[in-house]
């Protein structure tokens, strides 16, 4: 006896539905399902524009109650629906279909149906789950595919109603619900569907390249803008890069039939200012539509204050109320001519060579189309593509109101080149099937309002899309960290993650919850632990840490400590702080070694299939990948630095170098090849380069590998939320970690955060902005660690569900933006509070510095941080004497002795502490063999060393 609407809810309102304020998550936006009176009529839905308020417009047919409805109130309807796999019992209920969990991957499958074979669909769903997490419903004929299924994020408790686009679906389809949990009763209401029929799109017309004869011109650096009746062009050091497409078209309903309006019309083109360059220029453009109709186009155009921007607005408007199904506000052709780049990059969705956009060789399905995507992917508004050394782009306004439409080489329009664009209506998720340009609703447009679209266009020199990136960044701005807390109670947080989750289990520990993740012995979780200890307010919290960092301790084989590792973010810190350094050092020469005789001479690094025998190198074009071979180099370095190995550090340092031959000039891919294919573009990539390029001028003083850390950490900002996604609450910094999905086919990982490789890039950032502190690093990687506790599962009171006691403190492995909502498995505290320290100025939580003293090379590595009393980074003496002085302040770890590794030395002729002289006895040691000195401290301390480094063979300090 109930009717329900559904209207689309600003984010983070109150929801109430029909039995109590309920929980409502859309796929691609948020429904709110309210009981209505009988007889009301469905709510329009409604969006916030700049300057418009636009009501949606269904223009799919009437015919809906010939489509199969699964009311699962009814006992009949329940009765069919089969308790397929790890489910224990299904009964009908005057509230739904009961569905009794029981194992690790429950579902129900229902009859089949028959379906129109050439009708898209939309499906709304109704369920109450018995714990939070991701839904999934397959759709299919013969057996259930990951590729025919469709996810929500829903919470447990309430009443969730869920859409989703679909394909047209035809005869005997069954539907397969996998609802969230292991145990519990989850309740299905109802499922019932809805034509989706998109506008029907037109015949374009062809491209025109746009003839400037009499244009006006206005320059900004390289680039200069040239506007004439018919369009405008940009141009780079005098070569055209991008025009106007001079043929787009409006189109819109009117009596059920879509009308176009052809937008060739010239425009008026008047100069603004008195000199001899404009200060701006301005056109408007009339066009009638066949209804009787004048469309006002106009356009401004003004220089920025930054070289290589051009910033324009665009308005629209229209005399007679129009419900417009696609109106173009910017449309750019970039390259035209060819279809070739060298890159091209859509933040969150694309990052490209000279290859297709919205291919398959990353992503199989309707995802893989991504021309015109939901708005809350893309990461940050721009488009650029690089070819023939100059990069042309654009930047605009993101709203809901606005979609963006990306495509190159252009195969939308056939431009020719490459397409960038920003149309009207937005894109949400449900009001276009994935990627299409036209919408399945229209936008009411009321006569005399406006639309108003600002944006930059951008021109530059260069071989990648690193320049527009640059020119974002330095024209936008980087938003704000979030406030997550103080240091109290960031240690409050983590304290519960490693004491009171699921993931300690004795003194061993999980990498995260899960069957696949046994416990462990964890020295990290050790070395962790003794940190929080040394930063605990509370003493009973303190004693805690204190006795479960010794129980974690003795768990561990002697011999392991940088090997018993749980967190994603690896350094060799254990046994500075636990002991062994001896061993570990000889560990760590043993793992270069291994490490090495992996990489190729040219630098690479083969993929080889995983055991499974996927092969995640089908797609790509190669048997390597920057990420997999950089990670590897980046290990190897690592080792070889702490092992102190000379021979090892060259032939690592000459293993970079060719690496650095190899990809320069490349997209970040590769990193995850154990679920994701070799070609994907990865943040983990980005990562690892920084990592490998920053050691090798950490070892070298050589500027030019620093160049090519802070050339590497460029690449990873297109991975990153650099604005809070638009449709949402959530914030921003939030890490896009592949543009792709798991085996190409679920989950998709676009516009689903996964902050752990976020975290591993912000690691990698706060080293590089010791030695590039102009850069953006520091704040980026501020802004990606807090969001990691943002994003982490807060302390539970005692009294909490079993579920919220068993995640707390911990990290999810991923993020639905549109809903604020964890996906599981949680991960160990490790990956954040390994950035943590950093981003409450407590870190590093491991410094290294390599001094060059006359022919020789030191090494020092310490627990917190290292300063210089004497010399400097990389030249300490610069003078050829045999012996040299050094003297530096180690900061130490709180509360427990550490060690100081010196490496490099061949004689020591004084150790002093604090000015004291020390004998080189226990539990201090040098090895003249090795060239080995370690120290034991316990607290703060200066450092004097008179001693005879050990001369290297080829090191360039360039």
């Amino acid at each position: 006896g109930r009717r329900h609407v559904w209207s689309r809810r600003a984010a983070g309102s109150s929801l109430l539905s029909g039995r109590s304020q309920g929980a409502t998550v859309g796929f691609g936006i948020r429904y709110s399902r309210r009981p209505q009176p009988e007889g009301s009529d469905l709510v329009k839905h409604r969006f916030l524009g700049s300057a418009i308020v636009i009501a949606a417009t269904c223009l799919a047919p009437a015919a809906a109650t010939d489509l199969p409805i699964f009311d699962l109130t009814r006992p009949e309807a329940a009765a069919e629906w089969l308790p397929t796999h790890d489910v224990a019992a299904v009964a009908g209920l005057p509230e739904g279909l009961a569905v009794t969990l029981a194992g690790e991957d429950p579902y129900v499958t229902g009859p089949a149906r028959d379906y129109p074979v050439d009708l898209p669909l939309q499906m709304t769903l109704v369920v109450r789950p018995a714990v939070d997490g991701m839904l999934q419903v397959f759709h299919f004929s013969d057996h259930a595919r990951v590729e025919r299924s469709v996810g929500f994020p829903v919470r447990a408790g309430v009443w969730n109603t869920v859409r989703a686009m679909l394909p047209p679906l035809g005869p005997g389809v069954r539907l397969r619900i996998d609802p969230p949990g292991h145990a519990g009763t989850a309740l299905i209401e109802r499922i019932a569907f809805e034509p989706a029929v998109s506008v029907p799109a037109p015949a374009w017309p062809p491209h025109e390249i746009v003839e400037l004869a009499g244009a006006v011109r206005l320059e900004s650096g390289s680039l200069a803008l040239k506007v004439a009746p018919r369009g405008f062009a940009l141009e780079v050091d005098g070569v055209r890069v991008a025009a106007a497409h001079a043929r787009s078209l409006i189109g819109y309903v009117a009596e059920g039939q879509t009308r176009w309006v052809d937008l060739a019309a010239p425009a008026a083109v008047r100069a603004i200012g008195n000199g001899v360059e404009p200060a701006a220029i301005e056109t408007h453009q009339t066009v009638r539509d066949a209804d009787g109709g004048t469309w006002s186009i106009r356009r401004r155009f003004s220089p920025s204050q930054l070289p290589g921007l051009i910033e324009f607005e665009t308005t629209v408007e229209v005399d007679q109320d129009r419900a417009v199904a696609i109106l173009p506000l910017m449309l750019l052709v970039a390259h035209e001519g060819t279809l070739r780049k060298s890159q091209a990059v859509f933040p969150g969705l694309e990052y490209l060579a000279d290859e297709p956009s919205s291919s398959e060789a990353d992503l199989v399905g309707p995802q893989a189309r991504r021309q015109v995507p939901a708005s809350h992917k893309i990461t940050f508004p721009l488009m650029a593509v690089a070819h023939g050394g100059r990069v042309v782009g654009l930047v605009w306004d993101h709203q809901p109101a606005f979609a963006a439409l990306f495509d190159s080489p252009d195969r939308t329009l056939a431009s020719g080149g490459h397409l960038l664009g920003v149309l009207a209506p937005g894109s949400d998720g449900l009001n276009r099937h994935e990627g299409e340009l036209m919408p399945v609703e229209t936008m009411s447009l009321e006569a005399g309002r406006q639309i108003v679209l600002r944006g930059s266009l951008f021109g530059s020199v260069g071989a990648t899309v690193t320049p527009a990136i640059e020119a974002f960044v330095a024209s936008r701005g980087l938003p704000d960290v979030s406030d997550v807390g103080s240091l109290a109670e960031y240690v409050r947080l983590a304290t519960a993650g490693w004491l009171s989750s699921g993931i300690r289990v004795g003194p061993q520990f999980r990498h995260a919850i899960g069957t696949n993740f046994p416990p462990r012995p964890a020295a990290d979780a050790a070395v962790f632990l003794s940190w929080l200890a040394g930063h605990a307010a509370d003493p009973a919290a303190r004693d805690r840490l204190d006795e479960a960092a010794a129980e974690a301790i003795a768990a561990v084989p002697a011999g392991s400590f940088d090997a018993a590792v749980i967190g994603h973010v690896r350094m060799p810190l254990q046994s500075l702080v636990l002991g062994r350094v001896e061993e570990t050092a000889a560990a760590h020469a043993a793992a270069a070694r291994r490490l090495l005789a992996s990489v190729r001479p040219d630098g690479t690094v083969a993929y080889r299939p995983n055991a499974s025998g996927v092969d995640y190198g089908r797609t790509h074009d190669a048997d390597h990948a920057n990420g997999l071979s950089a990670r590897v180099v980046a290990e190897a370095l690592e080792s070889a630095r702490f092992a102190g190995d000379a021979a090892l550090i060259e032939q690592a340092l000459t293993a970079l170098r060719q690496l650095s031959r190899t990809y320069a000039g490349s997209v970040p891919r590769g990193a995850q090849t154990w679920e994701v294919p070799l070609h994907t573009p990865d943040i983990l990539a980005a990562a690892h380069l920084v990592r490998a390029f920053t050691i090798g001028y950490e070892l070298t003083g050589d500027r030019g590998l620093l160049d090519e850390a802070v050339a590497w950490a460029w690449t990873g900002l297109p991975f990153l939320y650099l604005a809070d996604p638009v449709g949402t609450a959530d914030g921003p910094y939030g890490c896009v970690t592949v543009f792709g999905a798991t085996a190409w086919k679920s989950p998709v990982w676009i516009g689903r955060p996964v902050q752990w490789c976020g975290l591993v890039y912000a690691h990698a950032l706060y080293r590089l902005a010791e030695h590039a502190p102009e850069g953006p690093w520091r704040r980026l990687a501020d802004g990606i660690t807090a969001t990691g506790i943002r994003y982490s599962w807060p302390v539970a009171p005692p009294d909490a569900p079993a579920e919220a006691r068993e995640r707390q403190g911990l990290l999810p492995d991923g993020w639905e933006v549109l809903d604020r909502f964890p996906v599981d498995p949680p991960i160990n505290p490790g990956t954040v509070q390994a950035c943590a320290v950093e981003l409450f100025r407590k870190g590093p939580l491991l410094d290294c510095r390599t001094l060059a003293i006359g022919e020789g090379r030191v090494i020092v590595h310490a627990p917190g941080r290292i300063e210089l009393v004497t010399g400097d980074e990389a030249e300490a003496a610069s003078d050829s004497s045999p012996s040299a002085r050094l003297q530096f302040h180690v900061s130490g770890w709180p509360r427990q002795p550490f060690a100081v590794l010196v490496t490099g030395l061949e004689t020591v002729s004084e150790v002093t502490l604090d000015g004291e002289v020390v004998e080189l006895a226990a539990p201090h040691s040098f090895e003249p063999s090795s060239g080995l000195l370690i120290l034991w401290l316990d607290g703060p301390r200066t450092i004097g060393l008179e001693m005879v480094p050990r001369r290297r063979s080829e090191v360039s300090f360039e």
